[in-house]
C-alpha cells in the first residue's frame, strides 16, 4: 500500500533542499517513488549537485593511484564539477524569487558578472568550463584555462592559462575546487539564499 507524502509548504522550498523523507511513498518490497511536487527552485536541486560533484573530486583524488586512467578521472571529476557551477549560474538566474531577478538572460549575465567580479576562484572555473565547451575563446578578456600539467605521486592536476602578455599561469584544480566551493557559500550566504 502507498502511503501519501506529507504535505511541505513552499517556504520550505524556499530555504531548504527537500529531501526524499518529504515526498517518498514506500510499498511493500524495495521500489519507490520520489515525487517533486514543487519545480519553482530548480537552482536547489542544481547546488546539490555541485555540491554532489565536489564530492565526486574527493573520491576520485582519493581512488586514483589505483587506476591506470589516472589522468582523464581526475580531469572528469574535475570539469564535471566546473559544468554544474556554469549551470548552477543559469538556473540563480533565470529564479525570480531571487532578490533582483527577472527571470530573463539578463539577469543571468548579472549574477555571472558579479561572481565573476567578486569571487576570483567562479571566475577561473567559468573560464574553464567555457573552454571546455568552445575549445578556445575569443572574445574580449577571456582565457582559455584548461588542464594542462599532471603529475604523480601523489596525482595532481593543474589549470594553465596564458595571461594578456603571454605569460604561463598554473593553479592546483583541487585547490581551485576547494576555493570554488566556499566562493559559492559565501555568494549564496550573501544573498540570503542558504
Amino acid at each position: 500500500m502507498l502511503r501519501q507524502p506529507r504535505a511541505v509548504s513552499a517556504l520550505y522550498y524556499d530555504r531548504h533542499v527537500p529531501s526524499a523523507s518529504d515526498s517518498i511513498g514506500v510499498t511493500d518490497g524495495v521500489s519507490f517513488s520520489l515525487d517533486r511536487p514543487d519545480d519553482k527552485r530548480p537552482w536547489i536541486e542544481m547546488w546539490e549537485i555541485v555540491k554532489h560533484n565536489r564530492r565526486l573530486v574527493d573520491a576520485a583524488y582519493a581512488d586514483v593511484a589505483t587506476r591506470r586512467d589516472a589522468e582523464t578521472h581526475l580531469k572528469t571529476a574535475v570539469m564535471n564539477f566546473c559544468v554544474c557551477c556554469a549551470h548552477l549560474i543559469d538556473h540563480l538566474g533565470w529564479d525570480p524569487a531571487v532578490a533582483g531577478n527577472t527571470g530573463t538572460q539578463q539577469s543571468v549575465d548579472k549574477i555571472r558578472d558579479e561572481l565573476t567580479n567578486n569571487y576570483q576562484p567562479l571566475d577561473l572555473v567559468l573560464d574553464a568550463c567555457n573552454t571546455y565547451k568552445h575549445h578556445t575563446r575569443i572574445k574580449k578578456n577571456s582565457k582559455n584555462v584548461r588542464i594542462r600539467k599532471f603529475s604523480s605521486p601523489p596525482p595532481r592536476i593543474a589549470f594553465g592559462w596564458e595571461d594578456a602578455v603571454g605569460k604561463a599561469n598554473y593553479r592546483d584544480a583541487l585547490d581551485v575546487v576547494n576555493d570554488a566551493m566556499a566562493a559559492w557559500e559565501r555568494y549564496l550566504a550573501h544573498e540570503r539564499l542558504i
